[in-house]
């Protein structure tokens, strides 16, 4: 609780990698790297709440990445960068709740600057100036994913879904 983790850099969460379980609250992930989950990075469990996770940098996952589980409330992910895909949020599974999307970005191929999701929720969130190079400005859904309750504007993407691009998953009010 409340810490800061700056300009760290590993392979599974550069500013913290938390595996069945554990939980990282009222801290800041900023400037940090790694090939996944650049600010943080769950696995099988784990959750962060009330946290800043920004300007970090990922292959998958610039702000986070969720493999299998884990859950981001209440967070701010912005000016997170993904080479290729989710320059917020890279999920398979998992749930993001009344978090705040703000400026990431992505180049690759399929991208998507927001939230990548192949499994999962991601409810009451709001989604603003998200930039994917390919697909996707603000999220790609395939599978069973589903987004509930978000606000989606001025995302961009170079082809398809400037807000959401979808290969499956639903998308509810």
């Amino acid at each position: 609780t409340n810490c800061s983790m700056r300009n760290n850099r590993a392979v599974y969460g550069g500013g913290a990698h938390c595996e069945s379980g554990g939980l990282v609250e009222r801290s800041t992930m900023s400037g940090n790297s790694a090939t996944y989950g650049g600010g943080f990075r769950c696995k099988q469990g784990g959750e962060a709440r009330y946290c800043a996770i920004n300007d970090n940098t990922a292959y998958a996952g610039g702000g986070a990445e969720h493999a299998k589980e884990g859950s981001l409330i209440n967070c701010t992910l912005s000016g997170n960068f993904a080479t290729n895909g989710g320059g917020g949020v890279y999920m398979t599974a998992g749930t993001v709740s009344n978090c705040w999307f703000l400026g990431n970005r992505s180049t690759g191929d399929p991208g998507v600057g927001g939230v990548y999701m192949s499994g999962g929720l991601v409810m009451d969130s709001r989604f603003v100036g998200n930039y994917s190079s390919t697909d996707g400005g603000a999220a790609i859904l395939f599978g069973a994913s589903v987004m509930r309750g978000c606000t989606f504007v001025t995302n961009t993407a170079g082809r398809w879904g400037g807000a959401i691009r979808m290969d499956g998953g639903s998308v509810f009010n």
